[in-house]
């Protein structure tokens, strides 16, 4: 719900109830998260157990979410997931001689919440629709852990040499100087967090010419394997697996989204044959 929300307290104002009990709900069976260094609290522990008397008020806010999740698919033409029900929309390009129009990339924010099982539930059964062709996840990380241990593995490789601070600036530098070169008239507090893609995974067939469950497998196992070895050790309380990327196939034509779905679990948009004839003649 959180992801057609938008944020907490809008949830919570859907459901009529306070943004701190969201917040203990979302985290429900996590315990609270401690500065090693300061002892001081985080976040605090989340609720030993969502009470029943809140179960109505979650089953509203979650037949809201869905009708909003179905509406923005069939209108950005992309599947969604019935078992796992992310809502998805897609980018609005911002240059170029189609600015403000919607792309080929597809979006999933506020994700920092969904289980491991689920998000790779989710990730197959796009796969498997057919409609992608690549995906990544992002993650919002303590920039100056992250870089430590990108240099250190490159130190050990014996790619790079010198002070370990200094490779450690210089690589900060350069991946803003590329990628926010807006970061150096900020704080250095500031500088520290940042947004991290993994590198996309390409959702072509690995075994063939046609999608399988075992390349859907595989195609997923090596996202995990990215967030787990790359992100997880410098992700932010909160900011693990934040948000996800797809991308479609190029916005060329309608006939691009008669691509049929191969999972029973999957809704594709319905359309009628009569509006997609004159949406194609109209070309």
């Amino acid at each position: 719900m959180l992801t057609s929300a938008g944020s907490q307290r809008k949830l919570a104002s859907l459901m009529g109830v306070s943004h701190q009990k969201i917040g203990r709900w979302l985290r429900e069976g996590v315990p609270a998260t401690i500065d090693p260094t300061t002892g001081y609290v985080i976040h605090q522990a989340g609720a030993k157990r969502i009470p029943d008397d809140a179960l109505p008020a979650i089953d509203y806010a979650l037949s809201i979410h869905r009708k909003i999740l179905v509406d923005q698919a069939r209108s950005d033409h992309i599947p969604y997931s019935s078992e796992v029900p992310l809502y998805a929309y897609r980018g609005i390009l911002s240059k170029g001689e189609n600015k403000g129009k919607k792309g080929d990339r597809v979006f999933v924010d506020n994700t920092e919440y969904i289980s491991k099982s689920n998000r790779m539930l989710w990730l197959r059964q796009m796969y498997l629709s057919g409609k992608f062709v690549k995906a990544n996840v992002r993650s919002t990380v303590d920039f100056v852990i992250y870089t430590k241990r990108f240099v250190q593995a490159q130190r050990k490789a014996g790619y790079i040499f010198g002070t370990l601070n200094q490779q450690i600036k210089d690589s900060m530098d350069l991946f803003e100087y590329k990628h926010a070169p807006n970061a150096f008239n900020e704080t250095t507090e500031i500088r520290k967090i940042r947004p991290i893609y993994t590198m996309h995974e390409d959702f072509h067939s690995i075994r063939g010419t046609r999608q399988s469950n075992i390349d859907s497998i595989i195609a997923v196992n090596a996202i995990e394997a990215r967030l787990s070895a790359k992100h997880s050790p410098a992700a932010l309380s909160g900011g693990f697996a934040d948000k996800y990327l797809l991308q479609t196939q190029p916005v060329a034509t309608e006939r691009l989204y008669d691509v049929p779905i191969r999972s029973s679990k999957l809704r594709a948009p319905k359309r009628s044959a009569a509006n997609t004839k004159s949406k194609l003649t109209r070309k």
